[in-house]
């Protein structure tokens, strides 16, 4: 019954192609597009990236930074970023650094083509590039933020960092309104952050949720500041 109705999948696909005549015109006209440059879609869709953000740690309510904090920014967009005026050129001008990271990838040679394209290999950084990004988090108070493409094991980087944001691709400008405090966050995690490799490689395929000692729970996330 399965392999019936999957063998039907695309004949109802081209069937709706046909019904829709994208065969007949299958490029749109922009002109006739209402919702193009929609300034209230654009409104919903900045909405959605706030509320993506994810507060996991606010070490002596660090955050929101005062409008004086002196910040230096790394990993970020300079065209998303130069709007805010107390941002600085070095880290020795700094009062706070705040460090944008991406989910560990160290994937090897990769066999098929799609490979390529997506972050794999371990959830933890390597020993050498966790050291870089330590020195970084070591040298000034630091707010960590992570592109959380998929989960991640960061144990050290959450120990040293004085804050840590989880982010889901929001803008650049999106996230430092959030640490300004600008917006208060709202964002649960959607997934549980591991706390060792030991620990991912123990759980089961088909068990969600099942570390012994994760380092943020499913669901994990502060809400609002202090």
């Amino acid at each position: 019954m399965e392999n019936k109705v999957q063998s039907q999948v695309p004949t109802l696909i081209l069937k709706e192609k046909f019904r829709l005549g994208l065969f007949d015109h299958p490029y749109l006209d922009p002109a006739s597009v209402k919702v193009l440059n929609s300034a209230e879609f654009a409104a919903k869709g900045m909405e959605a990236q706030q509320k993506s953000l994810v507060l996991l740690k606010n070490e002596a309510n660090i955050l929101p930074l005062k409008p004086t904090a002196k910040i230096f920014l790394e990993g970020f967009n300079k065209e998303e970023t130069k709007a805010y005026p107390n941002v600085v050129s070095s880290v020795e001008a700094a009062d706070i650094i705040v460090l944008k990271i991406n989910t560990p990838d160290n994937a090897g040679a990769e066999k098929y083509f799609l490979q390529k394209l997506f972050n794999h290999g371990f959830l933890a950084f390597s020993e050498k590039e966790e050291a870089r990004l330590l020195k970084i988090i070591q040298s000034k108070p630091t707010i960590t933020v992570i592109n959380l493409q998929r989960p991640a094991v960061i144990p050290n980087i959450n120990k040293y960092s004085k804050a840590l944001i989880a982010d889901f691709s929001s803008k650049d400008n999106v996230i430092l309104d959030l640490i300004l405090g600008k917006f208060k966050p709202t964002g649960k995690l959607p997934f549980e952050l591991p706390s060792s490799m030991e620990e991912v490689l123990k759980q089961k395929e088909d068990m969600p949720y099942d570390t012994q000692h994760p380092l943020y729970k499913f669901g994990a996330g502060i809400v609002g500041y202090e």
